[in-house]
């Protein structure tokens, strides 16, 4: 089981945390390109970068992982390939009477199908959220869109400090409430 998290020269507090909860890899995230690496026998680590969709080169010319978190220019990081597209649904805009601005649409989810893009679900985003009822909405209507078009989800706890980590159960569980059959919850979860 894979969680993706987000130090701040914490990495080893997110080490034991992750042993803690039961995880046995980890996704550090770095926004700087100067980030150290290191070595831990408890987990499998792995690398990535938070670029915009423009500087996705340097992502694949340092052989790390290339995420992009979602807004406006989400279209334009899915359609450069990146590996992970999240928080997709964390759009300002107000939601209509029949639809939600939820940031994703069949012709972004068809794009996503074809350039093997994931999309990420951010536990973190739900829990530290103003208006978690209309963002709850919006995952689950992603949620519904990304398995009529077949695109890989990820589902993670995308932590700023430890003590935001959730075990791979409570992730599962949670994302199962939201609509995700388990299937699915266990595919997002182990998903490199």
């Amino acid at each position: 089981m894979i969680d993706v998290v987000f130090p701040r020269n914490n990495e080893g507090a997110f080490v034991d945390m992750a042993c803690k909860l039961g995880f046995d890899s980890l996704v550090f995230v770095y926004d700087s390109l100067d980030f150290r690496k290191i070595s831990s026998k408890k987990v499998n680590v792995f690398y990535a970068l938070l670029l915009p969709p423009e500087k996705i080169g340097v992502a694949r010319s340092r052989r790390v992982l290339a995420f992009y978190k979602g807004g406006s220019r989400a279209r334009e990081a899915i359609e450069r390939s990146f590996d992970v597209v999240f928080s997709v649904e964390d759009d300002p805009r107000p939601d209509h009477l029949h639809f939600r601005n939820s940031g994703l649409n069949h012709v972004l989810c068809r794009i996503a199908h074809k350039n093997n893009v994931r999309l990420g679900f951010s536990f973190s985003e739900v829990l530290n959220s103003v208006n978690r009822h209309v963002l709850l909405g919006r995952i689950m209507q992603n949620i519904r869109f990304c398995r009529k078009f077949k695109v890989h989800m990820i589902v993670a706890s995308f932590a700023r400090s430890p003590f935001e980590m959730r075990s791979f159960f409570e992730l599962r569980a949670f994302f199962e409430t939201l609509g995700m059959t388990s299937k699915e919850s266990a595919s997002a979860l182990d998903w490199l």
